[in-house]
């Protein structure tokens, strides 16, 4: 991967803007071969085709086929910090059988959990 290897040194990128650094640092090494193959495949097109000079929206739009790759390979698929469940929201898996709770039913959790 003559991209990735220069001099020496390891250089990954450049990566679009607002990309999870969670994302490319969670990808999890003991998944199936075929799916890491696949990922490094069109990591390496999407280095090929790369540039710094690339605008955010053209760097976005090669890294984009990437993004389900790198979800699959994920160890952990939640980038937002201390959010880690989905209890009462519409991100609750349906065949959890939860609807997400209303507004109200939200304030109505929060002030009962300020009586503990």
């Amino acid at each position: 991967m003559p991209n990735v290897f220069q001099n020496g040194k390891v250089k990954l990128g450049p990566f679009p803007k607002g990309t999870p650094v969670s994302l490319i640092s969670n990808v999890n090494l003991n998944s199936s071969i075929c799916d890491l193959f696949g990922f490094v495949v069109g990591f390496q097109r999407y280095l090929e085709a790369s540039s710094p000079k690339d605008s955010d929206e053209m760097s976005a739009k090669r890294f984009a086929p990437l993004v389900p790759k790198l979800l699959k390979l994920s160890k952990c698929p939640d980038y937002i910090l201390n959010k880690g469940h989905y209890f009462g929201t519409q991100y609750l898996p349906q065949s959890e059988g939860e609807p997400g709770l209303s507004d109200a039913d939200k304030q109505a959790l929060i002030e009962y959990l300020k009586t503990f």
